[in-house]
């Protein structure tokens, strides 16, 4: 266990209106399950400013299957189950767990799941006790929430089990493949695209057989967007 009691979490440096996630390094989850605890209260709590809750709910699809419970810690007392993905979560099946938690008593409920690529690497669910908590705006809110846990999740879920997991060259692929289509989907503009591309494409490069194609295809790309630039300037 860490020495640590208090790990240096600081905000996520997104623009304004933007959830306040703190930060968590890999090898700290995956080594020390205190600071993993005390990084899920930084969230409840981080969150709690901006969206009320009673309770919030997140559990993480490891890659060979099964949901873990990341917190609240109490909750695995009530043995609440959660749907599993295939390789996302049917819509169905999270209204069900909606329609479960609102049986409990909790008036207001929302979950969504934490996608990264095209698979579901967690399930985040938001409960109030008071009615009508989570209108658009609010689940909009947990929309972006899930959005910047998912590079975390992501590489939690590929490596979440120890050492039984896959090989680095494919842990690298998967975190590739999982990195383009995120970028895919909220990249802006093509100059921010391309140099998060590049981020993305850092830890492949460091294969021997991709060192050259990727490093080729990064400039020509970066090359193809200065022409663009200088022809509507």
């Amino acid at each position: 266990m860490s020495s640590d009691p208090s790990p240096a979490y600081q905000p996520d440096p997104a623009s304004r209106g933007e959830p306040l996630v703190p930060l968590l390094r890999v090898e700290q989850a995956l080594g020390d399950p205190d600071a993993l605890a005390t990084w899920y209260s930084a969230l409840s709590n981080a969150l709690s400013t901006e969206l009320s809750h009673d309770l919030l709910g997140l559990w993480l699809y490891p890659a060979h299957g099964g949901a873990v419970l990341i917190g609240p810690e109490a909750l695995a007392q009530d043995d609440l189950k959660v749907p599993l993905p295939a390789p996302q979560v049917e819509p169905s099946q999270m209204a069900l767990l909606e329609d479960i938690v609102r049986d409990a008593g909790y008036a207001s409920v929302a979950c969504l799941p934490i996608r990264s690529g095209r698979r579901d690497v967690g399930l985040l669910l938001a409960a109030d006790l008071r009615a009508e908590r989570y209108g658009e705006e609010e689940r909009r809110m947990l929309e972006r929430v899930a959005q910047h846990l998912s590079p975390l999740m992501g590489r939690l879920s590929r490596q979440w089990g120890g050492t039984g997991g896959a090989t680095p060259q494919v842990a690298r692929f998967a975190a590739l493949v999982d990195a383009l289509a995120f970028l895919a989907e909220h990249a802006g503009s093509p100059p921010l695209y391309v140099a998060e591309l590049g981020r993305a494409l850092d830890k492949a490069r460091r294969l021997d057989r991709w060192r050259r194609p990727v490093g080729n295809f990064v400039r020509r790309v970066r090359g193809l967007l200065r022409r663009d630039e200088a022809s509507t300037a």
